[in-house]
């Protein structure tokens, strides 16, 4: 699905600082047609197929971002809470989820949760400006998406740049930008945050109840695992 505004490549070349304009033409079109992909996946929330683009150790570097934001939100709530929001019953560190899997399960979960997390309309169009391209296997895409901000009285609209990176292993390129590492943690904490107002409220409405009023248990599952169905491999 072709979500380009224009694709207009500007290839540059730096020779000082070993920036060349393009390693050959398949790689040019190898490079534009993995961003694309990626792009597709993101707004279709094909996880597993994103993964697919991801570079192994990219990967590993979301994990270990993750468990970072993980242990920062940690101090302030309580692990249970935290791993629900997450989807995962422990860290990402300590998780026995594949690196990969690890990706896609936190990201489903975060569907759940933020329908529009991953690949809001509001970003679109989405104008490739180039692909420069170094003499370490690297491939940066630049470009820039739409994007809005919205007060009760006004609306103002703006271009945001954007650059993805790309390393290229044997013929094929994948990303070696990760996917979600800022927005995430905003998935998590709105969560959290919701979580936790549920629960005063909820104290408070039962301040007003009679004492003998019965304890009920919670319906529905209050740990709901995301699907473990994947793209075909």
């Amino acid at each position: 699905m072709k979500r380009f505004a224009t694709q207009l490549l500007v290839l540059v070349a730096v020779a000082q600082i070993g920036i060349q304009p393009c390693m050959s033409q398949t790689d040019d079109a190898v490079v534009s047609k993995r961003f694309e992909e990626a792009l597709d996946a993101q707004f279709e929330q094909d996880f597993a197929a994103l993964a697919d683009f991801m570079h192994p150790s990219t990967l590993r570097f979301f994990r270990d971002y993750m468990n970072v934001m993980y242990e920062k939100l940690a101090e302030h709530y309580d692990e249970k809470e935290l791993q629900q929001a997450i989807g995962i019953d422990s860290s990402p560190e300590q998780s026995h989820l594949s690196d990969k899997n690890l990706f896609i399960t936190i990201c489903r979960r975060a569907a759940t949760l933020n329908p529009t997390f991953s690949g809001d309309e509001k970003y679109l169009p989405i104008t490739l400006h180039g692909i420069v391209f170094s003499e370490n296997n690297q491939a940066y895409v630049v470009y820039d998406y739409a994007d809005k901000e919205d007060s009760k009285e006004s609306t103002v609209r703006f271009k945001t740049p954007g650059l993805t990176t790309f390393t290229k292993v044997g013929d094929d390129w994948l990303m070696k930008s990760a996917a979600f590492t800022n927005v995430l943690p905003r998935v998590w904490s709105r969560e959290l945050y919701r979580q936790r107002s549920s629960k005063s409220n909820g104290q408070q409405d039962g301040a007003d109840q009679p004492a003998t009023a019965p304890e009920s248990e919670p319906k529905g599952n209050l740990n709901p695992k995301p699907e473990s169905k994947a793209r075909p491999q």
